[in-house]
């Protein structure tokens, strides 16, 4: 049931971020950039978003590489391009497991929303209602680690 979710957050930031004209819009973003690990250990090929936790303002996401780095993209209601960074705040970030399979383009799979995944992201971290991850991002933007735990999930 979370998976539908998570799911459905995913799709809706994504319409959002998908509409209308105007090319970029000047919203004092800051890039950021940093590792995904659970336990010490790099989270290969997942998705994050970071959530403000004032509930309004710009969502931003990524996904990460092999090596568990990700960089941010904001998700701008009414851009017609995507726009590299978050402006600068507190988020609570959520990690989950992508809709679609990410190891390389002739491996790529669709996941159906509701088919059960296995996962190794404890169900806490999938998304902003339950997340106890919350970050500050600064006017500086620059890196921001991302340390999971297995522990109490």
């Amino acid at each position: 049931m979370r998976r539908i979710y998570v799911c459905v957050a995913v799709v809706l930031c994504f319409c959002l971020a998908g509409c209308g004209g105007g090319g970029e819009l000047n919203l004092n973003l800051v890039r950021v950039e940093g590792t995904v690990t659970l336990d010490g250990s790099p989270l290969a090929n997942k998705g994050l978003m970071f959530t403000p936790e004032s509930g309004d303002g710009v969502a931003a996401g990524g996904t990460t590489d092999a090596s568990g780095k990700y960089t941010l993209t904001a998700m701008v209601a009414n851009a017609t391009s995507d726009q590299e960074g978050v402006p600068p705040g507190q988020y609570k970030v959520s990690v989950f497991e992508p809709m679609i399979t990410i190891e390389g383009e002739e491996n790529m799979e669709m996941i159906i929303p509701g088919e059960s995944q296995e996962t190794t992201i404890p169900l806490k971290y999938h998304v902003a209602q339950t997340t106890d991850v919350v970050v500050t991002v600064s006017d500086a933007g620059g890196t921001v680690d991302i340390k999971l735990s297995s522990e109490g999930s």
